[in-house]
């Protein structure tokens, strides 16, 4: 893939913007190396000072990003399902999930072209995601990009 010319596309519709603030994923390190990954969401009101549960990701993960889109949807990308001690080709996220926060709920919007952790995401003008760099292997750094429509 080409990021000049190319780009992925992640499909998302919200019907209701989320204006709070997510944590998401993670992983705890109790047990190294076998630490536990988590998909689970809280969403924070700053307005009572509260945390509530949301929807679970559908897939677990740590080293990602979470992007708030224009129409107050939240879009995860991104990450890895293992330690970085332990890392495979398999242990990579390729998946792109989108919360709808109207729904409660993760729906896949899309896939990675090479799935990653660590990398650096910055949202642009026009609807567009900027995704570099990161690791996608034990040794293996990245030296692409790719835009991320939505």
């Amino acid at each position: 893939m080409d990021p000049r010319v190319d780009a992925a596309t992640a499909i998302c519709q919200a019907k209701r913007p989320l204006r709070s603030r997510m944590a998401a994923g993670g992983m705890t390190l109790d047990a190294m190396p076998l630490n536990k990954l988590s998909s689970s969401v809280e969403i924070y009101d700053p307005a009572s000072h509260t945390w509530t549960e949301a929807a679970s990701m559908q897939q677990p993960r740590y080293s990602h990003f979470l992007v708030l889109l224009s129409d107050g949807q939240v879009l995860v990308l991104a990450g890895a399902r293992d330690w970085d001690c332990c890392w495979t080709d398999g242990s990579f996220v390729p998946e792109i999930e989108c919360y709808d926060p109207a729904a409660d709920r993760w729906l896949l919007a899309g896939q990675l072209p090479q799935p990653r952790a660590q990398a650096a995401a910055a949202m642009l003008q026009l609807d567009r995601i900027w995704l570099t760099g990161g690791r996608w292997s034990t040794t293996t750094y990245a030296d692409d990009s790719w835009f991320i429509d939505y």
